[in-house]
């Protein structure tokens, strides 16, 4: 009985993409971070390929400053183009991004291999296919300020898409949390298992959530003293 089997062509290669918040993951407003893109080639084949990355930096970070050792990056396109590797080469692009949300929660980044010169064996450029290895999401996590005396509330979310979740409080599972979304009404550490696998989406950052209660002002009001008979 004869088998079939789909072998990847000779010509094609194999371009992996990584994407890495260097040091600790929990952030404040105003803090700058650095977010480091590396895009290499795994496979043996002789030849070059023309790679394109793209990266989804949002509104809640400003761009500082960004360095590629080869290639250049477009800011309006938010394309890092230029990129010619042979195999076992490596490509970086390096970012300096400041935060600028005050909501709190996973601050997250996102870069991908937008086109390829040539075929890839493992994955198809462009589609954002989480699973594929052209693909990475990093985050930061910014508190969350609650004032649990006035029954203040969280709702803390992870990402759609997976058929089983398990939220955690201080590495502790908590009796319930089973969907893909938490409503926090205790300060502590929130992670949350997806699928029987922590860091869903390539986040591994917690949620943490810190008690604020900011006290009353104190408003002067002026006073007025009337005698009278």
């Amino acid at each position: 009985n004869p088998t079939r089997l789909l072998l990847p062509l000779s010509s094609d290669v194999d371009v992996k993409l990584t994407g890495t918040i260097i040091g600790n993951c929990e952030r404040l407003v105003g803090d700058i971070v650095t977010y480091q893109v590396e895009v290499f080639r795994e496979d043996s084949n002789a030849g070059l390929v023309d790679v394109v990355v793209k990266d989804s930096l949002g509104v809640n970070f400003e761009l500082v400053s960004q360095i590629a050792s080869e290639g250049s990056f477009n800011i309006i396109t938010s394309s890092w183009s230029g990129i010619s590797l042979a195999s076992g080469d490596t490509a970086t692009l390096t970012f300096q991004l400041r935060i600028l949300t005050n909501v709190g929660g996973l601050t997250c980044l996102e870069s991908w291999v937008h086109s390829l010169s040539r075929a890839d064996s493992d994955s198809n450029p462009g589609d954002r296919i989480t699973t594929e290895d052209d693909i990475a999401r990093a985050c930061v996590s910014v508190p969350i300020s609650l004032c649990t005396s006035k029954a203040e509330t969280a709702v803390l979310s992870t990402s759609l898409g997976y058929s089983s979740y398990q939220w955690y409080r201080n590495g502790t599972p908590i009796t319930g949390a089973i969907s893909s979304t938490y409503t926090a009404t205790q300060i502590g550490s929130y992670t949350v298992i997806a699928n029987g696998s922590l860091c869903p989406n390539g986040s591994c950052c917690p949620i943490v959530v810190q008690e604020n209660c900011p006290c009353p002002v104190e408003i002067c009001l002026p006073i007025a003293i009337r005698k009278t008979r």
